[in-house]
């Protein structure tokens, strides 16, 4: 899938994902080395991506406002 993200452009998107109509992203209470805590939910989204995980947290920042935009 082509993301139109900062640091990911084109990108694995589970298939499923890909062909709802809706999804429902819940948040979840994290604790995370990178980003301390997450509360909105944003890094759920790293659950619908596919590829190389490990290079989905090299900028986990970016990454996350990436995913959360294209989703």
């Amino acid at each position: 899938m082509n993301l139109h993200g900062k640091r990911l452009d084109l990108w694995p998107v589970f298939t499923p994902l890909e062909e709802a109509d809706k999804v429902i992203n819940l948040p979840v209470a994290k604790v995370h080395v990178l980003s301390v805590l997450t509360l909105l939910g944003m890094k759920n989204w790293f659950g619908a991506a596919g590829g190389r995980r490990s290079a989905l947290h090299q900028d986990i920042r970016q990454t996350i406002v990436d995913l959360a935009g294209f989703f």
